[in-house]
């Protein structure tokens, strides 16, 4: 991302500064809660199947009523590395960037420090013209990309 000649370049995409309307900060939070949500219904869910088979009569071999609590365990153990994988999911920072027509432009980052540097960085570009400056933005797309124009979703293309 740089801008030059008082034009934002964000990859190969170009706003003149002079059509940027505004940006915007926001913070994108991780499900933490809903990660915790599934967790414990997933461990609900074990157990009674766990409680199922060792309880059964003559429905389950004696093999897998030895196998299940051995099985059990390591279900629940990758249960708990997702848990925690899931709630170290950082925040992710985001700066919209808009413009008079209905494009938005978005710069997500884990680091809120980049995002509110470039923030600023753009915003003092707009009011002095002779502001050049050069960024590396590490490209990060997760899910797919949809566009839309107004309450109508137009188009999604598989990410």
């Amino acid at each position: 991302m740089k801008i030059e000649n008082q034009v934002l370049w964000i990859g190969a995409d170009a706003y003149p500064l002079r059509n940027v309307t505004a940006t915007r900060r926001q913070v994108i939070e991780a499900d933490r809660g809903g990660s915790v949500k599934s967790f414990v219904k997933s461990v609900l869910a074990l157990f009674v199947a766990m409680v199922i088979s060792v309880t059964a009569g003559e429905t389950f071999s004696q093999t897998l009523k030895e196998l299940a609590p051995s099985v059990s365990v390591l279900v629940f153990l990758i249960l708990v590395v997702v848990l925690v994988k899931r709630l170290r999911t950082p925040d992710v920072h985001v700066l919209g960037i808009e413009t008079p027509s209905t494009a938005e432009t978005v710069i997500a980052s884990t680091d809120w420090i980049k995002v509110h540097a470039l923030n600023k960085q753009i915003t003092e570009a707009i009011s002095d013209p002779n502001t050049e400056f050069h960024v590396q933005i590490e490209n990060l797309h997760i899910g797919d990309k949809i566009t839309q124009h107004g309450g109508h979703n137009i188009g999604k293309q598989a990410g």
